[in-house]
C-alpha cells in the first residue's frame, strides 16, 4: 500500500512538472532600434510546437526565429505554443524608429571657430563631430562652438542617437573657415514687383547677414530679413510697404562678436499721379552716398534727366485722357551702380475740351459719298457724323461712305473722357451735272457747285473727261468757274461721256476732292445713200452706210423680184453693184434693210429704196 502510495504521487510531480515546462515563453535580442531592424526570438517555452506572428500584415504563423521590419512603426510579436489540450500564446511589442537625417546649421567666426546649431527635434541626443578629433554630445536645439588650430575646409558631421537605441542617421557639412569677415557689397538693387524689392550681394559661405532698411529719408534702420549664406552671392526678394524710399544696407556678423556693414544704397519710387490734364511724377532725393543723376523713362524712353539730388515734381501734359502712361526711375551712382524703379502706370483724366477735326468731303468712283478726316491727337470713344446737322450715325473709324448728295457733313467726336469737341468744318461735295444740247448733239452744257469751307479756299477747278474704266482721256483747267459748255471730240468715237471735278485747294499740303461722275450720251449716227452708180469713175461706185457709234451691222440688200443680191455684217463693206456670182447687176430700185446696234446696245433698223445707175 505505501508502495503503490509512492508511485501515485511520484506521477503527480511528473504531470505537473511537464504542464509547468509548456508555458509560453520568449525574449527578444533587441526591442528598439532603427529601421532596418533585425529582430532575433529566443524561445524559453520547452514546447516542441512553438511558432510566431511578427504583427506585419496578414502573414501567418511561422516557425523562424528571427524577422526584419523595414518600416518604421510599433509592432507585436505573438508567440503560439501547442499545450495538452490545445494551444497558448504571449507577445512582446518591438518599436522601429525612423532614421532622419539630423539638421543643423553651421555658421564661422573670424577666429578660425565654427558654430554648430542643432535645429532637428527627432533624436533624444546628438554627437557632433568637428573632424579634428574632438566629439561632443547634445541635446536638441544646442549652440556648440569649436576653435580649430588651423584654416581650411573642415568636415563637420553630426550623428542623432535614440536612448535607447543606440542608433540614428547621420548627416556631414564642409565648410570654409575665415580668419576675417569681409564688408558686403551690394551689386544690384531694383523693384521686382509693386510689393518687392530685389537685392543682391557678396557673402562669405557659412557666414551670417542681415538685411537692414531705412524708409522715407530716415537712417534709422531697422532688421528687414537675415540668411546664412551658402554660396559667394545671395539674392533676396524684399517686401515693399508704405514709402517711397527704401535704403538698404547688410550686416555681415558672427557669433563671436564681430561685424562687417556694406555702403548703403537707396531705391527711390516715384509717386505717379493722374492729375486733371496731366500727369503728376515726384520723388524725394537720394539718401545715399556717390550719387550720380537720375533718369525718369516714359513708356521705357527716356522722358528727362538730372545731376542734380533734390526733391523733385514733374508736371507731364503730355498725355490724354483715357490713354495709360507707365513711369520708372533710375538713380545713376558713381562707378557706374544704377538702381531701378518698377514701370508705375496711370490712365490719364482731363475736362479739356478737344480741338475741331478737319473733314473732307469727296465722290468715289461708284458715285458714293465718302468723308474723310484726320485721327485726332487725343483717343477717341466715338465720332459722330451729322448731315445738314442732323446726326447721320456714330462710328469709331475715321471715313464713312454715304449715297446721299446735296448734302453738308460735319463732325465731331468723344474722347475717353467723354469730352465732346468742337464741332468740325461743313464739308459739301461738288455736285455736278451735265446735258446734252437738244439742238446740238455735239456739244455738253456742264455746271458744277462750289466747294467751300476749306481755309484756303479753292484754287482751281479741272474738268476730267474718263473712259469707261473712269481712266482720264483729257483734263481741262475750268479756273475758278462752276461750268463749261464742252465741245464733244468725236475723235474717241465714244456715245457715253464720262465728267468729273477735281478742286485742288489753295496751300501746299496737297488737298483735293472730286466731284461725282456725270454722265452723257450723244445720239448714234447712220446715213444711208438712195443711189451710187458704179461705173468705175471713182465717184459713187460702191454703196456703203456711214456709222458713228456703231458696234454692229447687218445690211441685206434685194432686188424687185425680192431676191437677196448682197448681204454683210462688216460694218466697212458695201456694195459694187454686183451679183454674188459676179455678173452686173442691172440698172433700177432695189430694197434694203438695215439693222444696227449702238455702243449702248440700243437696236435700230432702217428699211428703203436705193437707185443703181450705170
Amino acid at each position: 500500500m505505501k508502495i503503490l502510495k509512492y508511485h501515485i504521487g511520484l506521477l503527480l510531480v511528473c504531470i505537473s512538472y511537464l504542464i509547468q515546462a509548456q508555458t509560453p515563453c520568449f525574449t527578444l535580442n533587441v526591442s528598439r532600434g532603427c529601421e532596418p531592424l533585425t529582430v532575433n526570438v529566443i524561445d524559453c517555452s520547452g514546447s516542441s510546437s512553438v511558432v510566431y506572428w511578427y504583427g506585419e500584415g496578414s502573414q501567418n504563423y511561422i516557425p523562424a526565429t528571427n524577422y526584419t521590419f523595414d518600416t518604421a512603426g510599433i509592432y507585436t510579436i505573438i508567440q503560439l505554443i501547442s499545450i495538452p489540450g490545445g494551444s497558448d500564446t504571449t507577445s512582446l511589442n518591438v518599436e522601429v524608429l525612423p532614421a532622419p537625417l539630423p539638421i543643423f546649421e553651421v555658421s564661422v567666426c573670424e577666429d578660425t571657430s565654427a558654430n554648430v546649431y542643432i535645429t532637428d527635434l527627432n533624436y533624444e541626443e546628438y554627437i557632433v563631430d568637428f573632424g579634428d578629433g574632438f566629439i561632443d554630445t547634445v541635446l536638441s536645439t544646442s549652440l556648440i562652438n569649436h576653435k580649430y588650430l588651423t584654416l581650411g575646409l573642415k568636415t563637420i558631421t553630426v550623428i542623432g542617437n535614440y536612448v535607447p537605441g543606440n542608433c540614428g542617421g547621420s548627416s556631414s557639412q564642409t565648410i570654409p573657415l575665415i580668419n576675417e569677415l569681409l564688408q558686403p557689397q551690394i551689386t544690384s538693387l531694383s523693384q521686382d514687383s509693386t510689393h518687392y524689392a530685389k537685392i543682391t550681394f557678396t557673402t562669405q559661405k557659412n557666414v551670417i547677414y542681415v538685411i537692414e532698411v531705412s524708409k522715407n529719408d530716415s537712417l534709422n534702420f531697422q532688421i528687414l530679413d537675415s540668411v546664412l549664406a551658402n554660396s559667394s552671392n545671395q539674392e533676396l526678394i524684399l517686401p515693399l510697404d508704405t514709402g517711397n524710399q527704401f535704403c538698404y544696407r547688410i550686416k555681415a556678423f558672427d557669433l563671436c562678436g564681430n561685424s562687417n556693414y556694406s555702403t548703403i544704397i537707396c531705391l527711390i519710387l516715384p509717386k505717379i499721379v493722374a492729375v486733371n490734364n496731366y500727369n503728376q511724377v515726384s520723388w524725394k532725393k537720394y539718401a545715399g552716398l556717390n550719387f550720380a543723376s537720375f533718369s525718369l523713362f516714359k513708356d521705357s524712353v527716356l522722358y528727362t534727366s538730372t545731376s542734380i539730388n533734390q526733391d523733385y515734381v514733374i508736371n507731364d501734359s503730355s498725355t490724354f485722357c483715357g490713354i495709360k502712361s507707365c513711369y520708372y526711375l533710375t538713380t545713376l551712382l558713381s562707378g557706374g551702380f544704377t538702381i531701378h524703379s518698377k514701370d508705375s502706370c496711370v490712365i490719364g483724366i482731363s475736362d479739356k475740351v478737344q480741338d475741331s477735326l478737319f473733314l473732307l468731303t469727296s465722290y468715289n468712283n461708284s458715285n458714293d459719298i465718302q468723308l474723310l478726316w484726320n485721327n485726332p491727337e487725343a483717343p477717341i470713344s466715338t465720332f459722330k457724323v451729322f448731315r445738314d446737322g442732323n446726326l447721320l450715325t456714330e462710328t469709331k473709324d475715321t471715313s464713312l461712305i454715304t449715297q446721299k448728295s446735296n448734302s453738308c457733313y460735319s463732325i465731331e467726336f468723344l474722347d475717353l473722357c467723354d469730352n465732346i469737341s468742337s464741332r468740325s468744318n461743313k464739308g459739301c461735295p461738288i455736285f455736278l451735272e451735265a446735258k446734252i444740247d437738244i439742238q446740238n448733239g455735239n456739244i455738253a452744257h456742264l455746271n458744277w457747285t462750289s466747294y467751300s469751307e476749306w481755309k484756303n479756299e479753292v484754287k482751281e477747278y479741272i474738268l476730267e473727261v474718263l473712259d469707261e474704266n473712269n481712266n482720264i482721256m483729257l483734263s481741262k483747267n475750268m479756273g475758278n468757274s462752276n461750268s463749261f459748255t464742252d465741245q464733244i471730240d468725236f475723235s474717241f468715237n465714244l456715245q457715253y461721256y464720262s465728267y468729273r471735278i477735281l478742286a485742288i485747294e489753295n496751300s501746299s499740303d496737297s488737298i483735293f476732292t472730286y466731284s461725282n461722275i456725270a454722265n452723257i450720251e450723244v445720239y448714234n449716227r447712220v446715213f444711208v445713200p438712195n443711189t451710187f452708180s458704179p461705173n468705175n469713175d471713182g465717184i459713187n461706185d460702191v454703196f456703203r452706210v456711214h456709222t458713228r457709234f456703231i458696234e454692229q451691222i447687218k445690211i441685206k440688200i434685194y432686188d424687185r423680184w425680192n431676191n437677196l443680191v448682197f448681204e454683210t455684217t462688216d460694218i466697212n463693206e458695201g456694195w459694187d453693184g454686183n451679183y454674188f456670182n459676179g455678173n452686173k447687176a442691172p440698172e433700177g430700185v432695189y430694197a434694203y434693210i438695215v439693222e444696227i446696234i449702238d455702243q449702248t446696245s440700243k437696236t435700230e433698223t432702217r428699211k428703203g429704196t436705193l437707185t443703181l445707175i450705170r
